[in-house]
């Protein structure tokens, strides 16, 4: 099983990024977070099992890939790996884009626990 996985990213001459994910790879979003942040996003901090909150990217990919385990390989080919691609092409961008602060990979992991919730519907 997996909690969560990480991958180090290092840039010569440039600050590097850490991308996060805060389930199992196959269910999740690679977050970047600047390698300089000095907290990460309280949606990243709440990885308990026993504390449910729709505040959680872990708790929001938990759910979204139970709900797929109900028909696996169209829930995961059709609903979430369009929209993991998509959520990680727009995190490439923002990282290569000059503007990569704390405050955009905030905004990005927000913008993407919102519309993770939005799934299962």
């Amino acid at each position: 099983r997996t909690a969560w996985v990480s991958i180090a990213q290092a840039h010569l001459g440039k600050e590097g990024v850490l991308w996060f994910c805060a389930y199992a790879a196959d269910g999740c979003v690679f977050h970047p977070l600047p390698v300089g942040m000095e907290r990460a996003p309280t949606s990243f901090t709440n990885m308990m099992p026993r504390n449910f909150t729709r505040a959680s990217h872990y708790w929001a990919y938990k759910y979204v890939a139970n709900v797929a385990r109900l028909n696996y390989k169209m829930m995961m080919g059709e609903v979430v790996r369009p929209r993991q691609l998509a959520a990680e092409a727009d995190a490439w961008k923002l990282v290569q884009s000059g503007a990569f602060t704390a405050a955009a990979a905030e905004a990005h992991a927000a913008a993407v626990l919102e519309a993770w919730w939005t799934l299962p519907d």
